[in-house]
């Protein structure tokens, strides 16, 4: 069964890359060659400069797609006018900022926009975001998706994002698609490369930014996993097919909320709490920016819980414990479904801790995810 979903998802990436050469051809066939690399295109530089900043103390820890030192000296040479690739970088950069931090976008619009020359055109963070997603397919040429790099791979994934918090669903699943393509292609990307040395996997030095992602991957190749398998059983009505089903959901639950307990001390759940933790860290840049990616850790661990509690409860609900298929000894409806209360109750209690010892500030960046995932989670 799993090497029939494996060999799905690989399907699925290759007509996803098939389309992803059809829109690279036309990009290019449209004129891409005439388009001039400049931030203009954008909005004004002053603005865009201001962007970029803000990516790094906001977007960067929920994304830390670039290497911050490397970054800010390509920036600073221009690089972004001679490279058509690490100008689609910063594109996405700006598209996935205001997507996912919306105070952003009237900043610069309301409140930036000082000097004669200051540009923002947009009306809405959509229309920002589907402007950036233009320019960055019209650059691309038709090898576009021959040659695998990290920052491909940056600009897939960012632009995923900013249409992920938009509900641009086709097109955000079609970047991350994408995404993971360029991601297989080049699975040697590391937080800890400085200007004059690399460090060793599993050196002693402090966890990284990108630990995170990691993080959150492993969350979600857990829910992912439990969920198919799940939709995968559901093929008879046979009651002992149902339970066997159940039995999987519960030991997907078990594993999903446990799957945290062994995080570094920055992603841990109860040594939140800013002014304890900055007792320990003298970077508090580096600390806001790890409470930033906590918190999104935290959330999206609730969330994932408490989707695949939603399915124990339904399918509990359906028959599977009624008096007809009910076997010798098992509890009643009414009995099953009170001891899942314990569970409900402690994801609850989990998120207020959450959002009560993390400041609003740091959660402003989360803010987006926060707003999409509980209004779809009926355990809050």
């Amino acid at each position: 069964m799993l090497k029939m979903l494996k060999m799905l998802k690989m399907l699925k990436m290759l007509t996803m890359l098939a389309l992803l050469r059809v829109v690279s051809m036309t990009a290019c066939g449209s004129g891409a060659s005439r388009w001039v690399l400049s931030t203009d295109r954008i909005c004004s530089r002053r603005i865009f400069d201001v962007m970029m900043q803000d990516f790094l103390d906001l977007q960067y820890p929920l994304t830390p797609v670039v290497h911050r030192p490397s970054f800010r000296r390509d920036l600073a040479a221009a690089r972004e006018t001679t490279d058509a690739t690490f100008f689609s970088l910063l594109v996405s950069m700006c598209a996935a900022l205001v997507a996912n931090v919306p105070s952003t976008f009237y900043k610069y619009k309301y409140k930036a926009c000082t000097a004669p020359d200051d540009n923002f055109p947009y009306q809405t963070r959509a229309e920002m975001v589907m402007h950036c997603h233009d320019v960055v397919m019209q650059l691309r040429r038709p090898d576009y998706a021959d040659e695998a790099t990290h920052d491909k791979w940056s600009i897939a994934y960012l632009l995923g994002v900013a249409h992920g918090n938009l509900h641009h669903l086709a097109r955000s699943m079609m970047l991350s698609v994408e995404a993971d393509y360029h991601l297989r292609q080049r699975l040697q990307y590391d937080e800890y490369i400085f200007e004059d040395h690399i460090l060793a996997k599993g050196h002693n030095q402090q966890t990284s930014l990108a630990t995170g992602l990691k993080v959150l991957t492993h969350l979600y190749d857990l829910a992912l996993e439990t969920r198919e398998l799940g939709r995968a059983m559901q093929v008879s009505p046979d009651s002992a097919d149902k339970q066997r089903l159940l039995e999987l959901l519960k030991a997907g639950f078990e594993k999903q909320k446990h799957a945290l307990d062994n995080v570094p001390r920055e992603f841990d759940e109860w040594t939140i709490g800013g002014m304890q933790r900055q007792q320990h860290e003298p970077d508090p840049v580096l600390a806001r920016q790890f409470e930033i990616m906590r918190a999104n850790i935290r959330v999206t661990h609730l969330w994932l819980q408490s989707l695949i509690f939603e399915d124990i409860v339904s399918l509990s609900m359906e028959g599977i414990v009624s008096p007809e298929t009910r076997a010798p000894g098992r509890p009643e409806p009414s009995t099953s479904l009170r001891s899942l209360w314990d569970d409900r109750e402690n994801i609850c209690r989990q998120l207020l801790h959450v959002l009560y010892n993390i400041s609003h500030d740091n959660l402003a960046p989360n803010g987006t995810s926060l707003v999409s995932y509980l209004p779809m989670s009926p355990v809050f």
